[in-house]
C-alpha cells in the first residue's frame, strides 16, 4: 500500500525543512512557523522516515501519501500549549499527533513532554477528541514506576501511546531510554535509522541531506507513528471505521 487516504500526520518540535526534495509531492502546511531554524534537521529527520517520497533516491517513508503533514513549532510564542491547542483544533478524530518532545522529569533528567500537568491535560483533550496522540517517552533513562513518579502515574492515562527507544538487534531498551509499565511500544533507536535530515550520508544541498545514523526516542517514535497511520489508512478503507486510541 502507499496511499494513505482520509489520515493527516501532525508533528510538535522546534522546526523542520518543509522544502526537502523528498517532500515535493506531499501536501505539507506549517502551521506554527519555528522562531529558530537551529535544530529543524531534527524535524526533517522525523518527516524522512514517515513521508519521504518512494522516487529513485534517498529514503522512503513509512507512511507517505497520507491526506496532509502538519508542522507546529513548540518555541514559538505560547509554546507547547498553544501549539497542542492549535493542533487540537485543526486536527479530526483518527488523525495521528506526533509529540518529538520530552520534559525534565521526576528524576532529573528526561521523560515524556506529558509529565507537565499542562500538557496531560491537553493530551487527555485530545485523545478524548478521537486524535490519536504518538508521544516520545525522553532519553533520560527515567525510570516511570520509581517512587518519584508517583504523582505522575496517579493521574491514570491520559490515551496516548508513548513511545521507547530500542536497540535494532536483540530488541533491548537503548540505554539512554526512559522506560516502565507507562510506556507502551518501542522502536529502533540505536543511531541506525536512515532518514533525510543533517547531511552525515549525503549532503547534496540545503534540501538535499540524508543521515545513516538518527536516533533515540526521537527516532522510535515516528516508526510508531506511521505504523498507526497504516493501521488507521486501513481501518478507513477497507472497514469502514475509525479507530480510537485506545483500539
Amino acid at each position: 500500500m502507499c496511499i494513505r487516504d482520509r489520515v493527516k500526520v501532525a508533528d510538535i518540535e522546534w522546526g523542520m525543512d518543509y522544502d526537502h526534495e523528498e517532500f515535493d509531492n506531499q501536501d505539507l502546511v506549517e502551521a506554527i512557523a519555528t522562531t529558530n531554524n537551529e535544530y529543524d534537521d531534527h524535524g526533517t529527520a522525523v518527516m524522512g522516515e514517515m513521508i519521504a517520497e518512494p522516487n529513485d533516491y534517498g529514503v522512503t517513508g513509512i507512511c507517505y501519501g497520507i491526506d496532509q503533514f502538519r508542522g507546529y513549532s513548540e518555541i514559538a510564542p505560547g509554546g507547547r500549549a498553544a501549539g497542542i491547542v492549535k493542533a487540537i483544533s485543526e486536527l479530526s478524530a483518527g488523525d495521528v499527533f506526533v509529540y518529538e518532545m520530552q520534559a525534565v522529569g521526576a528524576q532529573g533528567d528526561y521523560g515524556p513532554a506529558d509529565y507537565s500537568q499542562t500538557v496531560w491535560d491537553l493530551t487527555k483533550q485530545a485523545s478524548d477528541a478521537g486524535i490519536i496522540i504518538v508521544a516520545a517517552a525522553g532519553n533520560g533513562d527515567e525510570n516511570l514506576d520509581a517512587p518519584e513518579y508517583a504523582a505522575y502515574r496517579a493521574r491514570g492515562d491520559n490515551g496516548s501511546i508513548i513511545v521507547g527507544a530500542g536497540t535494532r538487534v536483540g530488541r533491548n531498551k537503548a540505554g539512554f531510554s526512559t522506560y516502565g509499565k507507562r510506556v507502551n511500544l518501542c522502536g529502533i533507536g540505536d543511531w541506525t535509522i536512515y532518514t533525510t535530515g543533517y547531511g552525515t550520508l549525503y549532503n547534496g544541498g540545503p534540501h538535499s541531506t540524508y543521515t545513516n545514523n538518527f536516533s533515540g526516542t526521537s527516532s522510535s517514535t515516528p516508526l510508531v507513528a506511521g505504523a498507526a497511520v497504516l493501521v488507521q489508512s486501513y481501518a478507513k478503507q477497507e472497514l469502514g471505521m475509525t479507530l480510537t486510541p485506545i483500539e
